[in-house]
Order: C-alpha cells, then structure tokens, then sequence
C-alpha cells in the first residue's frame, strides 16, 4: 500500500485536491518522526503534524494566528471541512500547515558563527515581543522550574557517574541561585523549545518558526539560554570549539539585547539557567533510556559549573 493510500482518509479532511506525493520524515536530531510532507498536483506544499494531545490544538492555533497577524513567520493550520484545525485518524489527531521556505542551520562553528548567534538572539526577541501580544488570549500553564530542578536533581544524583567532580556542590549552587533570582526574572509566554533547529532562515533571513506544543510562562531568560546551550552541545566534543562558544554566547545576547535589553538580574542569571535546563535535559534523556545522551549532558553540567564566566 502507498503512502497515498494510507493516507487518504486522513487528508481527505482538508480540500487540498489531488495528491501528488507523501513523504514521512525520517527521524534524526532534530526531527522526531511525526512529520508527513504532503505536495498536491498543483504544487502547493504541507506539512502534516501528528498531535497526541487534543486539548492542545485550539490553543495552538489561536497562538499561531495571533503571531502571524503580526508578522512572525509561522505556519497557521488549516481549518478542515469540519471547521476545527485539525483532523483525527484512530487515536491520533493531526493539523495540516503550508510549507515553509528554508533551512536549519546545523553546523554552529562553521565560518560566520557568531553572526548565525546573532540572528538567533534577534529571533527570540522578535518572537518574545510577540508573544507579549498574545498574553491575553492563551491559556498557558506557569513553569515551576524551581520544582523541576528539585525533581530532575534527584535522576541526576541517581546517573551521576564516578568519574565526574562531586555532583552535591553543583546542585547546591545551582539550587542556590536559582533560589537568589527566579522570583524576580521577567516572565511571559515563552517558546520553550528555542533551539536553532526550530528556526528557518532564507537568503540570511528568518523565515519560519516551528514547534510551539510545549510553549507555557515562564522566564523569558529560558529561551535565550535554551538557544545558548544547544550550541553549546554542538561543539562539547571539541575543546576550541567549547572555548569559542563563549563568543557566540556573547553574540547571541547582543542580538537579543539589540531588540530587547535584558535586566541585571537576567544577567547574572545566564549561567543559572543554562545549567538548570541541563539538568531537566539529563532527567529527560534517563527517563527515555538515552545513556549517550545523558552522559553528553552531563559533561555539559559539569564543564558549565567549572568554567564560570561573566558578560
């Protein structure tokens, strides 16, 4: 049976006409596998998203209109013939996107580095402001990150190995400070997967956003650094590339404060934060039985708490 035909009852909630193919992704780094390409026989071009949560989707959708209406470059889904934006094949729900223009940007260290950074930082910003806008009409649920940290910190105590510095002295700063700033941190709707490969660029511009499942309130600080620490784990195999990292670190703040200062309480902040996502990163790769991945991530925790910097 071809993708078509497995597919067919499914598209057939949407008027798109004739289909001219069907690709499912493959899954990778930056793909979990639940994306379908769909190209009709006139040329126009979707994307295919599997949802396992329906509750989800109106709020989604009224994020992803709210942000286009402004300007940021997402990919609303179409309403299907029933009018709701999204269909249902056995116990899966999907929407259905147009495709958009661009690519992701995978090698962080390559020539014009920094200016990539940049651009980021620029994004999220751009974004953050937008988001603002939307405050008032989604529903979102706060971030606890204190409770995560509690909560990820006792998986990290369980997989921490021996051959790594006591792990007792970097919860504690890391609890401690966290303690110090969390309160007073500008909070917001936040995009909370801000990580390079969710963001698409053309001819040096940005031209899409994607992946706002998981978006809540929380600090704003938290995109920024989420963005910061992916780049860092794409270069933690090599030891310039880490030491550059603080150069693109630094980039990556100026492009954001380039559109939106941050306060001196985010600033002092930054390496709080980035050290509290790895921890949530540890927990999440342990609970899915990712032993590589987990022992990246701790790599990453133990080098952020040794190599303490300021901007």
């Amino acid at each position: 049976m071809s993708s078509i035909d497995i597919y067919s009852d499914l598209l057939a909630h949407w008027e798109l006409g004739p289909i001219l193919s069907i690709t499912e992704q493959v899954p990778g780094e930056f793909a979990a596998g639940n994306v379908t390409f769909v190209e009709t026989e006139l040329g126009s071009r979707y994307v295919l998203k599997r949802k396992t949560v329906r509750r989800t989707l109106p709020n989604e959708y009224t994020l992803l209109e709210t942000l286009a209406a402004q300007g940021v470059p997402v990919a609303v889904p179409l309403r299907a013939r029933s009018g709701e934006p999204y269909g249902q094949m056995g116990g899966d729900w999907f929407d259905l996107s147009p495709h958009l223009a661009g690519m992701v940007y995978t090698d962080h260290y390559a020539s014009g580095a920094a200016e990539r950074a940049r651009q980021f930082g620029v994004a999220i910003a751009r974004l953050h402001a937008a988001l603002r806008n939307c405050e008032q009409l989604i529903s979102a649920q706060d971030m606890d990150l204190p409770g995560d940290i509690a909560r990820s910190g006792q998986v990290v105590r369980q997989n921490w190995p021996a051959g790594q510095p006591p792990v007792e002295p970097i919860l504690s700063e890391l609890e401690a400070g966290l303690a110090a700033c969390f309160a007073e941190l500008p909070k917001q709707l936040v995009h909370r997967d801000a990580h390079p490969g969710n963001m698409l660029f053309q001819d040096g511009q940005l031209s899409g956003w994607l992946d706002f499942e998981i978006m809540l309130r929380g600090p704003r600080l938290f995109d920024l650094c989420y963005c910061s620490t992916s780049l860092l784990m794409n270069g933690m195999d090599d030891l310039a590339k880490r030491q550059t990292w603080f150069t693109l670190l630094a980039a990556l703040v100026e492009g954001y404060e380039s559109v939106s200062p941050l306060t001196s309480v985010e600033r002092r902040a930054l390496r709080v934060m980035q050290m509290s996502i790895e921890v949530i990163f540890i927990a999440f790769f342990a609970g899915i039985h990712q032993p590589a991945w987990v022992a990246q991530n701790i790599d990453a925790l133990a080098w952020l708490y040794a190599n303490p910097y300021e901007l």
